[in-house]
């Protein structure tokens, strides 16, 4: 990361003094971003521009929006890599705006997929600075378009896995944010082909699975099936959330899903993504 300026912050909250070598290499980013923005300034200026960012839709190639454009090919990649070098600076905003007019632009005439790596690359990182921005809607968006391209991929089975691996941990801040969920993220989440993925690849989310069908109550009717899939992967998995399911759904044990509901308080206060929901937790399992 190059964060320099909010690691600074920190020391002087702290009452501390910033080591020198900080100072050092914040004077070495602030170069790296003179040169960064030199090299796509002029792209930036048009792109301030409405009609311009309209027109940029309409054209059939890359290469035919360069030349409209009167810029070179190669400073489009430039264009990337100020989104990226920005990301890192935690300027999330321009990040995503950046993203969003590479996202706009045609392929390359020689580009022999609908996506390239670098348009994937590039999806990924709007997602991310979307999450950080806690622009759920636009990351749910985003999140869609990702899944979209992993259902079409033609990439080995080992490297979609680990995508979609990916892809459900950051779903997580979207899901479980203080404002009110897409209804289609949840069932995204819950889907038969998510729930195949958590089970080969990171049965760990089978706590947030289970959290989501306590705390959204529409999804009544998914309870009793998702709990079996869950009841069948606890040799992989278990705490007092999963547990607490279990005890009601599948061993009707109502002192034992008693006694794990007074656990889940433990791990909800001590989980990242549902610290803030534990009133809610609470009220709608005693329901």
């Amino acid at each position: 990361t190059n964060m320099i300026d909010f690691a600074i912050e920190k020391y002087e909250a702290l009452g501390m003094e910033a080591p020198k070598a900080l100072l050092a290499r914040r004077d070495s980013v602030m170069e790296q971003f003179q040169a960064t923005r030199e090299k796509v300034l002029r792209l930036l200026e048009m792109l301030e521009n409405d009609d311009r960012v309209k027109k940029i839709p309409t054209f059939p190639t890359l290469e035919e929006l360069c030349a409209d454009f009167d810029i070179d090919i190669s400073a489009i990649d430039d264009l990337v890599s100020f989104a990226k070098f920005q990301y890192e600076c935690g300027n999330y905003q321009i990040s995503r705006e950046v993203l969003k007019h590479y996202r706009n632009m045609p392929q390359s005439a020689s580009a022999a997929e609908a996506l390239t790596p670098k348009h994937v690359s590039c999806l990924w990182g709007a997602l991310a600075s979307a999450l950080l921005l806690r622009d759920n809607e636009e990351a749910t968006e985003l999140i869609f378009k990702l899944d979209e391209y992993l259902e079409n991929a033609k990439a080995p089975k080992r490297e979609i896995l680990l995508h979609r691996t990916w892809l459900l941990h950051w779903a997580l801040p979207a899901i479980f944010s203080r404002d009110k969920v897409e209804p289609k993220l949840l069932d995204f989440f819950l889907n038969e082909k998510s729930l195949s993925i958590i089970s080969l690849s990171c049965p760990h989310l089978f706590r947030y699975v289970g959290a989501i069908l306590i705390l959204q109550k529409r999804l009544k009717h998914l309870v009793k099936d998702t709990v079996q899939i869950i009841h069948f992967e606890s040799s992989s998995y278990s705490d007092p959330i999963t547990r607490f399911l279990l005890a009601l759904y599948i061993e009707m044990d109502y002192d034992d899903a008693q006694r794990e509901l007074q656990s889940c308080e433990r791990v909800c206060q001590g989980d990242f993504f549902l610290n803030a929901h534990w009133a809610e937790f609470q009220e709608n399992a005693r329901l």
